[in-house]
């Protein structure tokens, strides 16, 4: 007859506990990194727009770039408004095709009432 008083603990029971606390070093990783999502559905700030803008960029660029539609459009620019936030953006004709193309000219971002930063490109 056995008299020790050690318990044996169940084998599900430890598999259990590896499966819960395995789900649970997963969740917490992924809710650290947004969920795997791959970003933001939120296009970004004009202010955050107006930061990443580059030289050489295409019209079709600036205007992924910005994530929305320019509530004003010609063939020389677009200007965008959202909330307070104003972002001016003049192209110019490529001058080393002869393609339609237009390239990014300057750009103005400003607040309505308040700070205005104006870049050339």
């Amino acid at each position: 007859m056995n008299t020790s008083n050690t318990t044996r603990q169940n084998p599900i029971t430890r598999r259990r506990w590896g499966q819960w606390a395995l789900a649970a070093t997963m969740g917490a990783g992924l809710a650290a990194c947004g969920g795997g999502g791959g970003g933001s559905d939120e296009p970004p700030t004009l202010r955050e727009a107006f930061d990443r803008l580059q030289p050489g960029m295409t019209k079709k660029q600036v205007y992924e770039l910005t994530a929305r539609t320019p509530v004003r459009s010609s063939t020389a620019h677009y200007q965008y408004e959202d909330g307070s936030e104003k972002l001016y953006v003049s192209f110019a004709p490529d001058s080393s095709t002869t393609s339609d193309n237009f390239l990014i000219n300057d750009a103005t971002w400003s607040i309505i009432n308040g700070e205005s930063i104006t870049r050339g490109y």
